[in-house]
């Protein structure tokens, strides 16, 4: 069975969104991606974002790298940014990451430590740190 990057990307997402400390500043406001349109600001807060960059894949299909960017968005303030990106980075660093429902599963591991910043289109302070994520499956 092929392992999807779509796949990888859930298996991300939930293994966040079941974590208590991640749960306390987003609920299940994980996203797979910047899939809202930032110039009506209508995207509730704080939140996390997988953002996919590429990755690689072996020649029979059952295990691949994806690469994706963290972000943690505040609109409170830099350091719950920062304090929020902390939570994800204990809840997937030496984590298995595995669903029953999701046929693939794997680890995945910082790259880049997070920098933090302000996104004027989005009026709000983020922490962003690059990973990668090793599936099979």
């Amino acid at each position: 069975m092929a392992t999807s990057a779509i796949n990888v990307l859930q298996l991300v997402s939930r293994t966040l969104v079941a974590n208590s400390t991640v749960q306390t500043f987003v609920g299940p406001r994980v996203l797979t991606g910047h899939r809202f349109d930032a110039s009506e600001n209508t995207i509730e807060m704080p939140v996390i974002i997988i953002a996919p960059q590429g990755g690689s894949a072996m020649m029979n299909k059952i295990k691949q790298a994806q690469t994706f960017h963290l972000y943690a968005y505040s609109k409170t303030s830099e350091g719950q940014a920062l304090d929020l990106y902390a939570a994800a980075f204990d809840a997937l660093c030496s984590t298995r990451l595995y669903n029953a429902n999701i046929s693939t599963a794997g680890y995945a591991y910082e790259t880049d430590r997070p920098r933090s910043g302000y996104n004027d289109r989005l009026i709000a302070w983020y922490a962003r740190g690059t990973w990668t994520a090793q599936a099979a499956g």
